[in-house]
């Protein structure tokens, strides 16, 4: 694929929503992967002490609304961290079906690490621009954000069975 002028590959691509999202998306956790692999933490990974560390006793449930992901990856995920030791999972006083999560000494240990690491590439990535435009991204991709989970939620949920042709 040939390059633009700017060095880049981008110009080729639709520049739709779906496409741009996706793109920026996939660079930004391949770049963020790259860069915490000899830590042992994957983004997901990250996400998770990430949040526990911003909310500590989340439950799964919360876990999932922050992190905008199903309950079934959610708890695979936070359970091969309990079992890495990074985390623990409490079993709600108030409702026993649901646990809160716990970041644990190894856990924090992990998130400091890493942490740095993100925050250079937040700013690497968004350094071109400054510091109004960037809050001003932010906010227009935050509503945008909201409207697709309003679209999410006045779509029809996926049939279990599948249609036939």
């Amino acid at each position: 694929m040939p390059a633009s002028s700017d060095g880049s590959k981008d110009q080729l691509l639709p520049r739709t929503l779906p496409v741009v999202l996706r793109h920026s998306w996939y660079a930004l956790n391949q770049a963020f992967r790259r860069r915490i692999a000899h830590l042992g933490l994957t983004p997901d990974q990250f996400t998770v002490l990430r949040n526990l560390a911003e909310a500590p006793g989340l439950t799964q449930q919360e876990l999932c609304s922050r992190m905008a992901s199903d309950p079934n990856t959610v708890a695979a995920l936070t359970a091969r961290m309990e079992s890495e030791g990074w985390i623990e999972r409490v079993a709600c006083k108030r409702d026993r079906r649901a646990n809160r999560l716990r970041l644990l000494a190894p856990g924090k240990r992990k998130f400091s690490a890493a942490r740095g690491i993100a925050l250079a590439l937040q700013e690497e990535v968004s350094g071109f621009l400054d510091p109004a435009e960037l809050e001003s991204f932010l906010g227009t991709l935050s509503r945008l954000a909201r409207s697709c989970q309003a679209a999410l939620r006045q779509s029809p949920p996926k049939s279990r069975s599948r249609a036939r042709v």
